[in-house]
């Protein structure tokens, strides 16, 4: 899960450095769009597969109130 977490930040950082190119012309405007919504897929992936994760994750321990804290913080984290 952890993995995908950080790989989910580092699609937000590429998102934003497509802004840079689109607002310094370095890349021409069509080519930022396809690429914005090739990451936008590639995010509903991830959330997605985390989601899976999450929820294995609490069938497997369901009732143990330590694990109940980290589902909550897995929510925070999921969610944003």
């Amino acid at each position: 899960m952890r993995f995908f977490l950080i790989s989910r930040g580092s699609l937000e950082e590429l998102v934003d450095d497509l802004n840079v190119c689109l607002n310094e012309s370095y890349l021409p405007g069509k080519e930022v769009t396809e690429l914005k919504e090739q990451a936008r897929g590639v995010l509903i992936l991830i959330n997605g597969y985390l989601h899976h994760l999450r929820s294995r994750c609490a069938t497997v321990r369901e009732g143990d109130e330590a694990d109940s804290e980290l589902m909550v913080a897995l929510d925070d984290l999921l969610f944003l």
